[in-house]
């Protein structure tokens, strides 16, 4: 083998791993020389998912074979070689420094938006890489359900109830606004005919349109668009909205005169 022991270790520390178990184990790395291992060479056949397998390993020469058994754990953060859990680490096995999080890099800027005429608004950009045990979108999720959990102790006793009451008359508000008529935003005649004729006839209608959408409907310009959003924006809501079917089925729609 041309690289040391040091170096094999320093290599396997960079396969990235899922354990849809969720269960610590263990698995084998086989290879038979003249070849180069990779992380393809790690076996899956206890159910773990080498998210890596094109990871550089080792490199063998003719006439030589490698074969390693693998501890995979299951925890979160990172985990000095010194500080596993008593028991985790068998005799005569090597402990190695573990980073459990599936999150490589997280960068965010905050940049000037403008709705309308209004131009004090702020827009947060989130960029997450993962290796791909999670999406980004459900690392986000994650992190912001742990940062929930970490600041509940400090949520006084019975805002649970209060909570609820304001979560319903959210709702009650969302309803209402989403069942609006065109015809009530305060809009342009001719941006609500061009609505209208483009099968648009209430809020929910409109939210589930993007500008895109918008662009493609006859006789509505980029003017009218600004001052949708403005209208939407007064209500709480925006374009590109994604609707619980089962909030629309509970909307209270007119019928058109016919």
């Amino acid at each position: 083998m041309q690289e040391g022991t040091v170096d094999v270790l320093l290599n396997l520390k960079k396969l990235a791993v899922n354990v849809p178990s969720g269960e610590p184990m263990e698995t084998r790395l086989e290879a038979q020389g003249p070849r180069e291992v990779t992380g393809a060479d790690v076996s899956e056949a206890t159910g773990l998912e080498v998210l890596n397998p094109e990871i550089h390993i080792a490199t063998l020469e003719a006439g030589h074979s490698l074969s390693i058994d693998i501890g995979v754990g299951v925890s979160r953060g990172y985990v000095a070689a010194d500080k596993h859990p008593a028991g985790a680490v068998p005799a005569r096995a090597i402990p190695m420094d573990a980073a459990y999080s599936p999150i490589q890099r997280v960068s965010y800027t905050v940049e000037n938006a403008r709705l309308g005429k209004t131009i004090d608004y702020e827009k947060l950009i989130i960029e997450i890489w993962t290796n791909g045990a999670v999406s980004p979108d459900e690392a986000l999720v994650r992190a912001a359900t742990h940062m929930r959990d970490h600041f509940s102790p400090l949520v006084p006793e019975g805002s649970d109830e209060k909570d609820e009451e304001v979560e319903v008359a959210g709702e009650a508000y969302l309803q209402e606004s989403l069942a609006k008529p065109i015809e009530d935003l305060p809009l342009p005649a001719r941006a609500v005919n061009a609505l209208k004729n483009a099968e648009i006839s209430v809020v929910a209608d409109l939210v589930q349109k993007t500008d895109e959408d918008l662009e493609n409907v006859k006789n509505l310009g980029s003017k009218s668009i600004e001052e949708i959003k403005v209208a939407l924006a007064a209500l709480g809501l925006s374009l590109g909205m994604r609707i619980d079917p089962n909030l629309l089925g509970a909307l209270d729609r007119e019928e058109p005169d016919r």
